[in-house]
């Protein structure tokens, strides 16, 4: 039995080696902010309920943003952007994507004559040629959205006036929407 080992007992030390490898498993996490849920097409995400998802590397996802009612989706951040409902992306690493919604208030339009009245983004286009119009003569806004309306007399009239929330005789009108709202625009005959 030996306590100690002598001076000559010990071997030299050689090396050690060792290695460690860092794995990513490619993943996407959603976050939704206000109103509203975003589902992946293949369904394996449903924000509200499972939020995360780890894919093999490479694959398409396909996000689609759902306002609740009363609510407007209002864009993406992280690995989406813009403020389409539907984003696209391939999944080759780990990929954050937030959503947010809104609250949303109602504008509707309507016109004493056949005049147009359009909204400068696009959501309303109201009226025209016929009393039904050629486009939507309501739509959702978020709060606090400023939203510029243009009246055009039809054929032979001219525009008057604004009644309700904007006023005044001049052919455009600015708004900040914070409840729902109502407008009209009032042409000649």
């Amino acid at each position: 039995l030996c306590n100690v080992p002598a001076v000559d007992e010990l071997g030299a030390f050689i090396s050690a080696q060792m290695a460690a490898a860092n794995v990513v498993v490619p993943s996407i996490t959603v976050s939704d902010v206000g109103g509203g849920q975003v589902a992946s097409s293949d369904k394996a995400i449903s924000c509200g309920n499972k939020c995360s998802e780890f894919v093999p590397a490479g694959t398409a996802v396909t996000l689609t943003a759902s306002a609740a009612s009363g609510s407007v989706f209002t864009g993406w951040s992280g690995a989406c952007d813009g403020t389409t409902a539907i984003c696209a992306l391939v999944v080759d690493q780990n990929l954050n994507v937030g959503a947010t919604f809104a609250t949303a208030f109602n504008l509707s339009v309507s016109s004493s004559n056949k005049g147009r009245i359009s909204s400068d983004d696009g959501a309303i286009g109201c009226g025209g040629t016929n009393k039904q119009g050629t486009g939507s003569c309501s739509a959702k806004f978020a709060e606090a959205s400023l939203v510029t309306l243009t009246a055009t007399p039809p054929a032979g009239a001219q525009f008057l006036s604004w009644a309700g929330a904007c006023f005044g005789t001049t052919p455009t009108c600015q708004l900040v929407i914070t409840r729902d709202t109502s407008v009209q625009a009032n042409f000649s005959k």
